[in-house]
């Protein structure tokens, strides 16, 4: 079983997409999604993370990709 780490993000598109369509919930489907993709390839989620500041975030910068 592979270590992985779930990172999850809002996008500026998905929070206009709420407010203005009414379509809510993002980063609970998304959550959903990834964590159907792992149990189907038999990953270990070690850590969850998420950027709701909508900064800019470099994959070296988060530290589950440190585990």
């Amino acid at each position: 079983m592979v270590k992985t780490c779930i990172y999850l993000r809002k996008s500026r598109e998905d929070e206009r997409m709420e407010k203005e369509l009414g379509k809510g919930e993002t980063l609970s489907k998304h959550r959903e999604d990834l964590l159907n993709f792992a149990k189907k390839k038999d990953l270990f989620i070690a850590k969850f993370m998420k950027n709701l500041l909508q900064e800019k975030v470099f994959f070296t910068d988060l530290p589950c990709l440190n585990f």
